[in-house]
C-alpha cells in the first residue's frame, strides 16, 4: 500500500507540473504600476512584480523575455516557468520588440559574435547561435540566414542583411535544405515529403538533402485557384456572400475605414464587385496579389481572437492575401483597387476592400 501511495503522489505532481507548464501566465502590475510579474488564468500569482514593465509582452507560456533591475543595473534574460534564467544579455529583438516563443521554442542573440540560436521551453539551448538570423519556429521547422553580411543604412539607424544562404532547419538543427530562397509565399504548415514531386499544381516541390522531395502550398496560387473556382466560375450574389467575412470593412473618402454586415454591403454593391473580381480572368489584366498579416487596429472583435497569437500578432498561419487592381499607373493620379481575403480553417474569406476606381 505504501508503495502505490508514492506512485499516486508522483503521478499528482506530474500532472499538476504538466498543467502549470500548459497553462498560460499573465503580466500584473504591482500598486505603484512600476514593475510587473504574473498570474495564471485564475488570478493566483505565479511570479511578484519584479520586472520592468517595458518587458515580457504577451501571455507567459514557458519561457518568456523580462528585464529586472538589479544592484543599479538593468538586466535583459529570459525566464521560464519554473524560475530558470537563462541568455543574460542575449535576448533577441524583432522589430523593435522581444522575441517571443513560438511552438515551444524562442530564438537568443549572442551580441559578442552577433549570432543567432534557439532555446527550447526549458531554457535549454537546442540550436547554437551560429546563424545571421531566425525565422520564429512553424510546424517545426526555421529558415536559417548563413554567411550574410550586415549593411547599415546611411543614416546608421537601421541595417539589413546582404547575400547569405537560407537554409531549411528544424528545431533539433538538422540541416533539410540547403538552398530555401524561395519560401516567402509558402505555407509551412503544409508540408508533404513524397518520393517524387507533388503533383499538385499549387504546391512547390523541393528536393531535400536525403532525396525525397519537400513539397508545401504556395498560399498565392492557392488563393487563386480558390478564387476562381469557389467565387468566378459561379458569381451569383449567394456564391459570393458565401466568401465574404460576417463582417466587411471598406474604405470610404469621407469617413476612413468603416463596417457594415456583408449582407448589407452586398445588396448594395454586388454588381460593381463582381465585375471587379472578374477582371482576373481577363487577359489584359494588370493585378497583383500580396501577402501580409491581419491589422489589429481594424480587425479587433473578439470574433478575430483565433487568427492572433498570445502577444497580438498575426498569426503566420493565417495570412491576408491582398488582390490588387492597378490603373493609370503612369499617370500622378494612380488608382488601385484593394481586395483582402483572410485565410481560415474554413477558406479564403473578404474582409476587406477599398475600391478607388469605381
Amino acid at each position: 500500500m505504501k508503495t502505490f501511495a508514492v506512485i499516486c503522489v508522483v503521478l499528482l505532481l506530474c500532472v499538476e507540473t504538466q498543467a502549470q507548464l500548459s497553462e498560460r501566465w499573465y503580466r500584473f502590475y504591482n500598486r505603484d504600476s512600476t514593475l510587473i510579474g504574473f498570474k495564471n488564468a485564475e488570478g493566483k500569482v505565479s511570479v511578484a512584480p519584479r520586472f520592468q514593465p517595458q518587458s515580457a509582452w504577451g501571455a507567459f507560456q514557458n519561457i518568456i523575455a523580462v528585464q529586472e533591475k538589479r544592484d543599479g543595473q538593468y538586466l535583459n534574460f529570459y525566464l521560464t516557468k519554473s524560475g530558470r534564467e537563462v541568455g543574460l544579455d542575449s535576448v533577441h529583438y524583432f522589430d523593435n520588440g522581444q522575441d517571443y516563443e513560438e511552438e515551444g521554442y524562442i530564438r537568443f542573440r549572442d551580441h559578442k559574435t552577433d549570432k543567432v540560436g534557439l532555446f527550447n521551453k526549458f531554457g535549454d539551448i537546442v540550436i547554437p547561435a551560429i546563424y545571421n538570423d531566425l525565422t520564429r519556429v512553424n510546424n517545426g521547422l526555421i529558415i536559417a540566414l548563413s554567411g550574410a553580411e550586415k549593411v547599415r543604412s546611411e543614416d546608421g539607424e537601421h541595417s539589413s542583411w546582404r547575400n547569405g544562404k537560407l537554409i531549411l532547419i528544424d528545431t533539433s538543427n538538422k540541416v533539410l535544405m540547403e538552398d530555401f530562397n524561395s519560401y516567402r509565399s509558402l505555407n509551412l504548415f503544409s508540408l508533404s515529403i513524397t518520393k517524387n514531386p507533388h503533383p499538385d499544381v499549387i504546391r512547390k516541390n523541393f528536393k531535400a538533402k536525403n532525396g525525397t522531395y519537400y513539397s508545401f502550398i504556395d498560399y498565392k496560387k492557392e488563393f487563386l485557384s480558390w478564387l476562381k473556382t469557389n467565387v468566378l466560375n459561379n458569381h451569383s450574389k449567394e456564391k459570393l456572400g458565401s466568401a465574404f467575412y460576417d463582417n466587411l470593412a471598406y474604405f470610404k473618402p469621407d469617413s476612413g475605414w468603416v463596417s457594415e454586415p456583408k449582407d448589407t454591403y452586398l445588396s448594395q454593391n454586388y454588381e460593381l464587385i463582381i465585375k471587379k473580381l472578374l477582371q482576373v480572368n481577363a487577359t489584359d489584366s494588370r493585378y497583383s496579389i500580396a501577402i501580409d498579416g491581419l491589422n489589429g487596429l481594424i480587425f479587433n472583435s473578439p470574433d478575430f481572437g483565433p487568427y492572433y497569437d498570445g502577444r497580438n500578432e498575426s498569426k503566420t498561419k493565417y495570412p491576408v492575401l491582398s488582390l490588387i487592381f492597378d490603373y493609370d499607373e503612369m499617370t500622378p493620379q494612380h488608382k488601385q483597387d484593394h481586395f483582402d481575403f483572410l485565410r481560415t480553417d474554413d477558406g479564403y474569406r473578404m474582409i476587406s476592400l477599398s475600391i478607388r476606381n469605381p
